[in-house]
């Protein structure tokens, strides 16, 4: 349980670190940021070219830790399911099993 709950808190702080880092990178790098190509965001910080390596760096080491921890997650979230048929799953998905909407 500590494991699991570990991970997910990782997960989580992974999945506001990178889109932060990569924004703040579009923002140094003087790039603006689309919401979906719907609503242009406000640039975080000014264009300043000395700080695109460093976040470039930053926004790449999260974004490959997040997928190297979304492996094993996946992983475990199927072993759950299928070798050890313990209902975890269930608690994972947004809708109840077997009900009808």
């Amino acid at each position: 349980r500590l494991a699991a709950l570990a991970m997910r808190r990782l997960l989580y702080a992974l999945l506001g670190a990178a889109p932060r880092a990569g924004w703040l990178l579009a923002s140094a790098s003087g790039l603006s940021v689309d919401w979906f190509g719907v609503l242009r965001v406000p640039d975080l910080i000014a264009t300043h070219p000395q700080l695109v390596a460093p976040l470039k760096l930053a926004h790449k080491v999260l974004v490959i830790l997040l997928v190297l921890l979304l492996v094993p997650h996946v992983a475990a979230a199927l072993r759950h399911a299928l070798a050890r048929r313990d209902g975890i799953i269930h608690r994972m998905l947004p809708w109840k099993p077997g009900a009808r909407p």
